[in-house]
């Protein structure tokens, strides 16, 4: 009885002082987790005004800058959140002194049966394989120059590539496949109800939410090139900007093939490798957790706001978390099983990563390496032994599958990392001007900048075009959550779930400290799926402190309907939000102040040869025209011009005998009245596309013009006329 009390106060006691800690959290929410917008605004121009100059080491104005920024920053809501914050994890701490965590979220990799016999490498699927990729390396760039290579077409090179790649794994695993894991009825249907929800949320309108570009115009001229009589080679940056292997638009050209030419087309790729990522995560968290954490983890990454936004574009950087998620899963079953073929998959996964977005190539290998390092600096006497083997025969696969992409960057001397030398701080400027020199001010505009990518997570707002949200990358409901599930992380960091959530979320962090700019958010792609596993192991870990039933029946229930209504809710405002306001909101915020792009688009089924005039003070690249009307195959002549521009003698040499349609911006009397004069117009029409009324052109629409005899208008002068 005496001990039954003692523990029922400690029960207590340890529960009141979480909720604590979890109030504190929700506090810090309230007054971190929502900045103030003229703050953050004046934070972010200086932000990326001091650190421009840093790209050129231009010190002195860079430090000017900074000294204007300190105070910016420097406000109380921030240091009032920090507060909450800190206290929050100090009373969570305390907690979990008073009453210790049973190992209801651990993993099995400690407690694995023992390893079975590893087969040993089988050369002839090697063989085969190494000549397949090496086919594709002179296939990219021709060394032998060999006919039937030069001109291989880009079918030919993909199924090189996937044939290396899987002959490889295979010979390496010792032609053996990794086994799927064994799931319970149960558990298999509830995966695939939430995949199926990640595919649904993010392939629900995908072409009409957002009906424009973003930046997906680079891969969209990528897309043209395999429409062309010659296949570009495979493995080379198909832009200077976006500096990445064809891999992406490949693909993306096949789903063009079957779905047609719509926005639809374009993001198709993106949302089926965005809604793999879900089961993928899943399988991570169920080898260095649990399956209840798995299936939190799982269902909190299918209703991710930023995770669904990425999914639905047609840009590269969504593939980098499948293949890294992937390869972090195979490699952790290694780690536990001891099973060659989860190595060499894993290393097939890893080298995967380097066809794609610039990020997982840089951040999953620097990743994984700390991460094994950290396992073997804190390994307990009874944890057993990382097996070298597996790891020898991973890193083998992974430098083999990715060798292709580095041959091909060799031969046409071009960088490693050429996206990197684009947008990341100069080598000189970090080594001469922050490590070598002694300057406090710059150390501090350092320390501030170091400090954006870890306030992106729950206070600054994405300070790209890409996402834009009105908040952090969490909303402010998840922030607390987010802080425990840290908390509980930090607490049991010596297990290899949770240091890898750690390392993960702060390793994405530190990484932006080498960027010119640390808050936008398609950089922090490779880190979305860690922020739900720390979700899920803050609602798990909340829940079974708050919930102490024991292991009785109904306690076990008891605790997964808690944790499950809490993530469903939460989940239910993040799909609501991003759905209703955020899409709202980001319409009316992307692109100039009059939608050029949308005039395009608008002008796609006019008769072949119409000439299309803008008039409008807009920016709208001749290339980027070009690149739109191939990809729909539209027979348009495209003008775009300033209003100041457009005058009666702009007129007098329009083409005779085929359509004009004007688009202009509606407040331009000026132009529509000299419309109106030459014209016999009719009322003007607008967009059917979901773009905001401010920002519409209003079209004026001229079939088959014939210009009017020249006794018509005998002094230049317009008869009044009024046909609207």
């Amino acid at each position: 009885m005496h001990n039954s009390r003692r523990c029922l106060r400690r029960c207590l006691i340890s529960g009141l002082v979480l909720a604590a800690g979890i109030v504190c959290f929700r506090l810090g929410a309230v007054t971190f987790g929502e900045p103030n917008p003229d703050h953050l605004t004046g934070a972010l121009q200086l932000h990326s005004r001091a650190f421009s100059l840093f790209a050129v080491n231009d010190l002195d104005q860079g430090m000017t800058y900074y000294r204007d920024a300190q105070p910016v920053l420097d406000t109380p809501e921030l240091a009032r959140g920090a507060g909450y914050v800190a206290a929050g994890m100090i009373l969570v701490l305390i907690a979990l002194a008073v009453w210790r965590l049973p190992d209801d979220w651990r993993g099995s990799e400690s407690r694995a049966a023992a390893a079975p016999a590893a087969p040993r490498l089988s050369w002839w699927p090697v063989v085969p394989g190494g000549i397949a990729l090496a086919l594709l390396c002179e296939a990219n760039t021709p060394l032998l120059k060999w006919d039937v290579l030069v001109d291989l077409s880009a079918d030919g090179q993909f199924m090189l590539l996937c044939a290396g790649i899987m002959l490889i794994t295979w010979g390496m695993s010792g032609v053996r496949w990794p086994r799927l894991p064994r799931l319970a009825r149960r558990d298999g249907l509830a995966l695939l109800l939430v995949t199926a929800l990640a595919f649904v949320l993010r392939v629900w309108n995908i072409g009409g939410a957002v009906h424009h570009l973003i930046d997906e115009l680079n891969f969209v001229a990528a897309i043209n090139m395999f429409d062309r009589p010659t296949d570009p080679r495979l493995l080379e940056p198909f832009s200077p900007l976006a500096a990445f292997p064809y891999v992406f638009p490949y693909l993306q050209a096949k789903a063009v093939s079957l779905l047609g030419r719509d926005f639809a087309a374009i993001r198709a790729v993106s949302v089926i490798l965005g809604s793999l990522t879900v089961p993928a995560l899943y399988a991570l968290a169920r080898v260095l957790f649990n399956a209840r954490i798995a299936l939190l983890a799982a269902l909190l990454l299918a209703v991710f706001p930023p995770h669904i936004h990425f999914s639905r574009l047609g840009i590269n950087n969504i593939a980098d978390p499948l293949f890294g998620v992937l390869m972090l899963a195979f490699l952790a079953r290694g780690l536990r099983d001891n099973r060659r073929a989860d190595f060499a998959a894993a290393g097939a996964m890893l080298g995967l990563t380097q066809y794609f977005y610039e990020g997982g190539r840089l951040f999953y290998p620097v990743l994984v390496i700390v991460w094994l390092v950290g396992l073997r600096l804190v390994k307990r006497p009874d944890d057993r032994q990382i097996p070298g083997r597996g790891l020898v025969i991973g890193l083998l696969t992974a430098l083999i599958a990715a060798a292709p992409v580095y041959v091909t960057l060799a031969r046409s001397h071009q960088a490693a990392a050429p996206r990197m030398e684009q947008v990341g701080l100069s080598g000189h400027y970090l080594v001469d001007h922050l490590l070598l020199s002694a300057n406090r001010d710059l150390l501090h505009a350092q320390a501030w900048h170091t400090a954006y990518g870890f306030l992106s997570f729950v206070y600054l707002p994405d300070e790209s075009w890409f996402y834009r949200d009105s908040h952090a990358l969490l909303m402010p409901a998840a922030i607390p959550l987010f802080l425990l599930g840290l908390t509980l992380a930090l607490w049991r960091w010596r297990q290899p779930g949770a240091l890898l959530v750690l390392l993960w979320l702060v390793g994405g962090a530190l990484s932006q400290a080498v960027m010119i700019r640390s808050a936008w958010y398609p950089r922090y792609v490779v880190v979305f799926p860690a922020v739900p596993l720390a979700l899920a192991i803050g609602v798990w870990g909340g829940v079974s402190r708050l919930v102490p039933l024991g292991q009785a029946k109904i306690g076990r229930w008891a605790r997964i309907g808690a944790a499950g209504v809490l993530v469903i809710a939460l989940g239910v405002g993040q799909v609501r939000h991003y759905f209703g306001p955020y899409l709202d909101r980001y319409t009316d915020f992307i692109g100039m102040p009059y939608d050029a792009e949308d005039a395009v688009y608008r002008s796609l089924d006019f008769p072949p040869g119409t000439h299309v005039h803008i008039v409008a003070d807009v920016i709208l690249w001749y290339s980027d025209i070009g690149a739109m009307l191939e990809f729909w195959q539209a027979d348009l002549v495209v003008h775009v011009i300033a209003p100041r521009d457009f005058s009666l003698q702009y007129l007098r040499n329009l083409s005779p005998g085929v359509d004009h349609a004007f688009y202009i911006e509606p407040p331009d009397d000026a132009t529509r009245d000299l419309l109106k004069g030459w014209f016999f117009v009719e009322a003007p029409q607008y967009s059917p596309y979901n773009v905001p009324w401010n920002r519409q052109l209003a079209l004026y629409y001229v079939p088959d013009y014939l210009p009017p005899l020249d006794s018509f208008h005998p002094t230049g002068e317009f008869p009044d006329l009024d046909n609207d």
